[in-house]
């Protein structure tokens, strides 16, 4: 079956098609490297999301390919899909591509989700260097800034991809996001709505809406929002976490701990959960409850600040021995 440039790609990403595997479609394949038929057949196993198939028959054709780079990519596809890690994948298409920005930019991509974050940053940089006008590069850019706490820079940044591509739904919800970190809640407010607009199938700015709407104490309104969340994406853990919180805050503890319990369901080591739910044990004067499971958070996240800072204040209420 065909599939227009415009329409999302089925190999699940939530990219278009010609920004995804539209893209290796159009590679090179020079000489006998990788026959035309055969790196069709490939990318229909990535609209198909046979993607252990396509990990298979990529590595199948490796040793033999004279000119392998879209291999690596299609075998980068494969075990992102499949949840696996990709660097060594995406560094091997950079290597023989190393002119390639958008390479570069898939393979800086793998590194922020691996934490490398210098490497990330390098690599977007390196991808503007040969492509200024890379939206999706200032997008990603602008999303590891604000990981790294620079929320100005993170505007800067998405603003220069929402100027390069003004329908950027992704890039205004990162503006959002840096915006609420300043506390400048008005700007944040219209980059989320914007985002919606644009892609009202994007929880996460449905979500990121909701949390500005909380944060100026409209709970009514964050619950509504986080609600719209679920609607299109119904297995969104982080939207189930914060629609317990915003219940919490309303003092509806039943309904708090379904959405908690329907987190768990599907991140059944979720740190945050646990968190929600020892506070509502406290809130309810079960200060030994609380305490198991903040330390059952600990147990899932030894990072998770919270539990370790609720843990602290608990203490004195607990029960002397003997």
């Amino acid at each position: 079956m065909s599939i227009s440039r415009n329409q999302l790609c089925r190999c699940g990403s939530g990219k278009k098609f010609k920004r995804c595997c539209g893209l290796l479609a159009k590679t090179p394949v020079p000489g006998a490297s990788v026959a035309p038929e055969a790196l069709e057949e490939l990318l229909d196993l990535a609209q198909q999301g046979a993607f252990s198939e396509l990990e298979t028959r990529t590595r199948a054709l490796l040793p033999s390919a004279t000119q392998p780079a879209v291999l690596w990519q299609l075998l980068a596809v494969a075990r992102q899909r499949q949840g696996k890690e990709a660097i060594e994948a995406l560094e091997e298409a950079v290597r023989l591509l190393p002119d390639d920005a958008v390479a570069l930019l898939n393979l800086a991509t793998e590194y922020a989700r691996a934490a490398r974050t210098r490497d990330a940053e390098d690599g977007y940089h390196r991808a503007l260097q040969l492509a200024p006008q890379f939206p999706e590069a200032y997008a990603n850019l602008a999303a590891l800034k604000l990981s790294l706490g620079d929320a100005a820079e993170a505007i800067a940044m998405a603003d220069r991809a929402v100027e390069l591509k003004p329908d950027y739904a992704a890039a205004f919800f990162t503006r959002g996001n840096a915006f609420m970190r300043l506390g400048r809640h008005e700007e944040a407010q219209a980059s989320f709505r914007r985002a919606i607009d644009l892609s009202p199938a994007l929880a996460e700015a449905h979500l990121g809406l909701a949390l500005q709407r909380r944060a100026l104490g409209r709970l009514e309104e964050a619950e509504a929002g986080l609600q719209r969340a679920l609607a299109v994406a119904p297995d969104y853990a982080a939207a189930h976490i914060e629609l317990a919180t915003t219940l919490r805050l309303q003092g509806r503890s039943a309904d708090c701990k379904a959405s908690c319990q329907a987190a768990l369901r599907l991140v059944p080591q979720s740190a945050a959960a646990r968190a929600v739910l020892a506070e509502l044990a406290a809130d309810a004067g079960d200060f030994a409850t609380a305490a198991v499971l903040h330390r059952e958070a600990l147990a899932c996240d030894p990072d998770w600040v919270d539990s370790s800072a609720a843990l602290t204040r608990l203490k004195r209420f607990e029960k002397p021995d003997g």
